[in-house]
């Protein structure tokens, strides 16, 4: 059996930029800060100063589904088996 796959990889970085900090203030996803997984919801918590500061240095990084975890879970759904 095959081990189950992350669900989430890393994407692009957030930009340093207005607009980087208004899509992680309006959006609901995820996010990989400091190589660890984070909510959107954990982030608008840290104050602006500190989320300005992780921005600049570049460790905010969008996260996207991992094509590989879809494929697990319909395997999964057959019963294990491959197809």
């Amino acid at each position: 059996m095959r081990k189950r796959p992350n669900k989430f990889v890393r994407g692009q970085a957030v930009p340093y930029e207005d607009y980087g900090i208004i899509e992680i203030l309006n959006s609901s996803g995820w996010f990989f800060m400091n190589g660890r997984l984070r909510h959107s919801a954990a982030l608008r918590n840290m104050s602006l100063q500190s989320l300005r500061c992780v921005l600049r240095s570049g460790h905010i990084v969008r996260a996207v589904i991992n094509p590989e975890y879809s494929e697990w879970v319909q395997v999964e759904a057959n019963g294990g088996v491959w197809q």
